[in-house]
């Protein structure tokens, strides 16, 4: 939602840049990362046999590229599997899903807002709708790329971005928001149930 927000004001102003963004993002993610993988392989290399080793060196490049969500899934590694264990960068996947999302969704919002300024919460709408809707037909075929995968995931991040736009337009300003608390707890207790 805030990167969504930010985003689309600079656009209104005129005064994007994508230079300015990513350098942003990477001032933000590099350096916990890289501390992260300057701590952890050390005590890989000590703790692991020559196997898990070669994984996780490809593991580490993956994450440092921002596609370790496709690496795991090429293994066919689930997430709460016991070999997880033996895969100690597996978490980064949802940091590859968000960087993927912040590499192409700025693109996707320049450029729409360029063509359709009018209708861009219309045509954000609608490819939330096609990524959840999808989300929910591979869920049943195709569940570890459907987990792994930033077209599945789309929606869930998406979301934040039409929030903002209602937001910016002022679509929302009569709205009363005392009740988004409750309806954010139906929704968890909801989802619980309705997943086991």
């Amino acid at each position: 939602y805030l990167i969504s927000k930010i985003i689309i004001e600079q656009i209104e102003l005129n005064s994007f840049s994508f230079f300015d963004f990513y350098k942003r993002r990477i001032r933000r993610i590099f350096p916990a990362l890289l501390f992260l993988l300057i701590i952890l392989t050390p005590f890989t290399g000590i703790i692991f046999h020559n196997y898990y080793l070669d994984t996780y060196s490809k593991s580490a490049i993956s994450t440092l590229f921002f596609y370790s969500n496709y690496f795991f899934w090429s293994l066919g590694e689930e997430y709460a599997a016991f070999s997880s264990l033996y895969h100690p960068l597996l978490h980064t996947w949802s940091l590859s899903v968000e960087e993927q999302f912040y590499l192409i969704f700025p693109i996707i919002l320049y450029i729409s807002h360029r063509i359709f300024k009018k209708y861009l919460l219309y045509f954000l709408i609608l490819t939330f709708l096609v990524s959840i809707i999808g989300s929910e037909i591979f869920s049943k075929q195709y569940a570890s790329f459907n987990f792994y995968s930033l077209l599945s995931r789309y929606w869930e991040i998406s979301l934040g971005g039409i929030l903002a736009i209602i937001k910016i337009n002022h679509v929302t300003k009569n709205i009363n928001y005392k009740f988004l608390p409750e309806i954010g707890l139906i929704f968890i207790v909801f989802s619980f149930f309705y997943c086991f």
